[in-house]
């Protein structure tokens, strides 16, 4: 068990690094600057605010600094950032509570916690859409009993939050495990844990 918490933290790791470089090389590609504004800036302004930032030195040397600022950067200052809505682009991942699918979308209920990116909420995201019906069609979910039902729901809310562009799917979890066929009752969860309690082995 001690190993397999080990392995996924450091996976864990490794992706928000790989992702946090990604990030920067693609925001990096877009066009303009952080300090583009419809206000003129003074070059003297516009150089003072590029040193400070690390902005006049070379991409190679800028993802360095990032890298470096973001593992040693104090880690509650972004969590909190990031729970208020502080940011331009977050990495987020979630593990699945149960086995529904409408445990993806609760995630950006209005009043959910981990809806960081303000879906519903006004501020300080003031673009926020109005997010009312989304709310209703998970309620709606999670009072319908009727399964075709309620599988085109979750569909109507899964486009409706795919639409507003502010969640962008990358990849998934996945939990390879080999077992061999005369072995039964080998139970594994969404989480990955694997109880063998109730596991027998027949004769091949």
């Amino acid at each position: 068990m001690g190993k397999y918490i080990v392995k996924r933290v450091l996976l864990a790791i490794v992706s928000i690094l790989i992702v946090s470089a990604i990030t920067f090389f693609v925001m990096n590609i877009i066009p303009g600057g952080p300090f583009n504004k419809e206000k003129a800036t003074s070059v003297e302004a516009q150089k003072v605010l590029e040193e400070r930032y690390n902005l006049d030195k070379p991409i190679p040397e800028q993802c360095v600094i990032y890298m470096n600022n973001l593992i040693h950067g104090d880690w509650n200052v972004f969590l909190l950032d990031r729970k208020d809505g502080n940011f331009t682009i977050a990495r987020e991942g979630w593990l699945a509570d149960y086995n529904d699918p409408v445990n993806m979308l609760e995630i950006f209920t209005s009043d959910s916690g981990n809806n960081d990116m303000q879906l519903g909420k006004g501020t300080p995201v003031s673009s926020s859409p109005d997010w009312t019906a989304y709310n209703d069609l998970i309620s709606q979910i999670c009072t319908t009993t009727d399964f075709a039902a309620r599988v085109d729901l979750m569909h109507q809310a899964e486009d409706m939050l795919m639409n507003t562009w502010a969640v962008i799917p990358i990849y998934y979890y996945n939990d390879v495990y080999m077992q061999k066929s005369n072995v039964t009752g080998v139970y594994a969860t969404v989480y990955g844990m694997k109880y063998f309690m109730y596991a027998t082995k027949s004769a091949q």
